[in-house]
């Protein structure tokens, strides 16, 4: 008898996904030419990834819990077929970035720091002194160490700035260029 998560792969398809079954709890979803999804049930929940950069994390890469699995599902679906969103006057991809929440993603924009790209590199050489301090070595430490890289998040009709994030939100910067 299928069980409700291996039956949500044809609600997947109907909805234009690609989805293979990797076991009763692992689902691979994709559409040609973009990165794949691995959708996988847990004990205490479902969980997304998507992991392309060894070590890593790379830029796009992720792993993202959710409590519910019609949240999975919407996220699934949103990865693919949504568009980017405008907050504050930026283009920004929230689709492609569902570990983020909306709300701290609203408080960070509110109160962004502006800063040259000297004095951005200069912050990025510090973070990165810091995460290699606090590394381990192990594949969660990359997930957590992940967490204080820069993401270049959005985008404006003025192509003089960019708008980096930290991966966790905790820091923002409008980068003059």
């Amino acid at each position: 008898m299928e069980n409700t998560f291996t039956a949500s792969a044809k609600y997947l398809v109907e909805r234009g996904l690609q989805v293979v079954q990797r076991s009763e709890t692992a689902l691979v979803v994709g559409i040609q030419g973009d990165r794949t999804l691995e959708l996988l049930q847990l004990a205490d929940g479902y969980r997304m990834s998507s992991w392309a950069c060894t070590p890593g994390p790379g830029e796009d890469d992720f792993v993202c819990p959710f409590a519910t699995l019609d949240a999975l599902l919407l996220a699934s679906w949103c990865f693919y077929f949504a568009k980017p969103i405008e907050i504050s006057g930026w283009q920004i991809s929230l689709h492609r970035r569902p570990y983020w929440s909306i709300a701290k993603l609203q408080y960070r924009l509110a109160n962004l720091v502006h800063v040259t790209e000297h004095q951005m590199q200069a912050i990025k050489e510090t973070r990165q002194r810091q995460s290699v301090s606090m590394a381990t070595g192990t594949w969660s430490n990359a997930v957590s160490l992940g967490a204080h890289s820069f993401l270049l998040a959005g985008t404006r009709e003025d192509s003089a700035v960019r708008l980096l994030l930290r991966r966790d939100l905790e820091e923002g910067y409008v980068v003059s260029v």
